[in-house]
């Protein structure tokens, strides 16, 4: 369960500013959204240690598919 702060963490994030943070530190994505989709993240051994922010804004990490997630984007 998300408390307030982290919430509002999670809403603060744009998409200009995922797509800035992706391409500062060379993260692939797949965005799905659009289509009802969910932003698929797939961090290599060298950015590894990126999945704490994706976590603090509202990335869940897939040990079945190796991926980080987010479906709740809004536009």
């Amino acid at each position: 369960v998300q408390n307030s702060h982290q919430a509002a963490q999670v809403d603060r994030l744009t998409r200009k500013e995922f797509q800035r943070f992706a391409e500062e530190h060379s993260v692939d994505f797949i965005d799905n959204t659009r289509i009802g989709g969910s932003i698929k993240v797939r961090l290599t051994d060298e950015n590894r240690s990126l999945g704490e922010r994706l976590k603090s804004w509202g990335f869940r990490y897939s040990e079945h598919r190796h991926f980080w997630w987010r479906k709740d984007w809004k536009s």
